[in-house]
Formats: C-alpha cells, sequence, structure tokens
C-alpha cells in the first residue's frame, strides 16, 4: 500500500506508519579523499542520503528500530529537470529470525528479541534477528523502467539498531564505530564503470533546533531562557540509506 504522505509527522496518515516515513533526503557531492582544491578521492562520486523512521529514543528498546519487510523504499534521480524520475534505486528488506533459544529453568526457550547478548560482528552467534536488504536502480519509469540488481560479494546486512550513540543505552559492541563500519559495502551498479558504496543502519539525528516553539504556533523562537536548554533531538536517531555511485554531478537533480 502506497504512503501517500509527507514527512516529519506533519501528515496524519504518516503518523500511523512510522517505519515508512521519509524525514530527510540529502545529496552532495562526495569529499572522501578529496583534495583542498577539489580534485582527487572520491570527487567524481554523488552521496545520496534518505532517512526513515525518525525519533529513535533510546528507550526504545529491547526490539530496537527496523524498517519494513513489506515497504518498498525508493530514491528517484531527474537528470534533465522534467519532474520525471530517470534512475531510482529501489531497497527491500527482510528480517530473518534465527530462533536463539536460552536456558529458563530446565527447558530451551526461544527469545522474542533482537539479541541475547552483545553484538560485535554481522553474524554474532548473540544476533536473533538479521535485517537483511536487497537493492535494485531502476533506469526510466520507476514501474516500468529497465530493473537491474545492484549486487555486492556478500549478503547486505543492516547493523543491529539501537539508540546506540547516547550513554544510557546498551550498546552492540564495545566499539560502535568499527561495527558500523563492517556494514559498508563495496557495490556494482550497472550501467557505473566504477563500483559504488551503500550503508544501510541507524544513524545519530543530525538537524539541532528548538523545533518546539516551531510546532507551537508556527512562529519562530524568541530570545528567553529556553534558548540554553538542552535539544532533545541530539539524543535521538534516525535509519539512513547512503548511497554513493560515481556520477558526474553537473546537471543532477532530485525529483
Amino acid at each position: 500500500m502506497p504512503a501517500h504522505a509527507s514527512s516529519h509527522r506533519e501528515a496524519p496518515y504518516i503518523t500511523t506508519r512510522p517505519k515508512v516515513d521519509g524525514t530527510d533526503f540529502y545529496m552532495f557531492r562526495s569529499y572522501e579523499g578529496v583534495s583542498a582544491d577539489g580534485t582527487g578521492g572520491r570527487s567524481d562520486y554523488v552521496t545520496l542520503i534518505a532517512n526513515y523512521l525518525p525519533l529513535q529514543d533510546p528507550y526504545g528498546g529491547p526490539n530496537y528500530f527496523s524498517l519494513d519487510p513489506d515497504a518498498l523504499y525508493e530514491i528517484h534521480i531527474d537528470n534533465n529537470g522534467d519532474s520525471r524520475e530517470d534512475i531510482t534505486f529501489q531497497f527491500r528488506f527482510k528480517n530473518n529470525r534465527k530462533n536463539v533459544q536460552l536456558d529458563i529453568g530446565d527447558k530451551k526457550v526461544a527469545i522474542p528479541l533482537i539479541q541475547a547478548g552483545q553484538v560485535a560482528d554481522r553474524n554474532a552467534a548473540a544476533l536473533n534477528v538479521n535485517e537483511t536488504y536487497s537493492v535494485s536502480i531502476v533506469r526510466g519509469d520507476r514501474r516500468n523502467g529497465t530493473r537491474s540488481a545492484i549486487t555486492n560479494a556478500a549478503e547486505w546486512q543492516q547493523p543491529l539498531s539501537t539508540s546506540r550513540w547516547t550513554t544510557s543505552a546498551p550498546r552492540p559492541s564495545p566499539t560502535t564505530p568499527a561495527y558500523a563500519a563492517k556494514h559498508i559495502y563495496s557495490v556494482n551498479i550497472p550501467g557505473c564503470g566504477q563500483p559504488g558504496k551503500v550503508f544501510v543502519g541507524q544513524r545519530k539525528e543530525p538537524i539541532r533546533g528548538q523545533s518546539r516553539d516551531h510546532l507551537r504556533s508556527g512562529q519562530c523562537a524568541g530570545i528567553g531562557d529556553h534558548q540554553s536548554e538542552p535539544d532533545q533531538r541530539s539524543a535521538k536517531h534516525h535509519s539512513t540509506t547512503p548511497t554513493s555511485p560515481r556520477w558526474r554531478s553537473k546537471s543532477t537533480r532530485v525529483a
């Protein structure tokens, strides 16, 4: 069922389906390894970032935040300014439950949780649910165009989602950045001469601000003591799908 609604929870319908709530989209020329004059490294690549499932709180466990296996997540690219997609990246997700059992009294009992201990690798024994995904590229109309699979040498997995950047939340690994880095995949994109990169997983909310006052009456925050209060969104997260294909970005527009 399509989710025809705006993001950021201002549309009543999308509040009932937060897993498909697309909150932010970013597109920029990659700066990985790029020199001061803008050359070298991945300067010929464009990074696309789509965020979903906003306001992920530290207390949202123990079954934290996964994307919807019944939904189709898409990033549309308009290359010629006619407000129609020329390229679409499609993401589909699947939850694979391993049926981990624990000794409870004199019985083996399958747990309903996503983990049964610390998780530091993609296939950790304590991980009860692996969230995998596939990515396709569609050229032309997103429903009737030419669809090709974006391939990778191994099965793609999303890292365990917890509110792991806050000190109050249980951490999946003592070295969380290294754990997340294991889920960055080099991929082959049909039609691109060089491999790209894909990552799907939870990232810290990048937008800071006093949104409370905007939501009260549609007016900007005034000057007062509340301006010095901590931003509550600094402890919140979302799930993100960055993709980095190699394209010349001169005429690229996002539909």
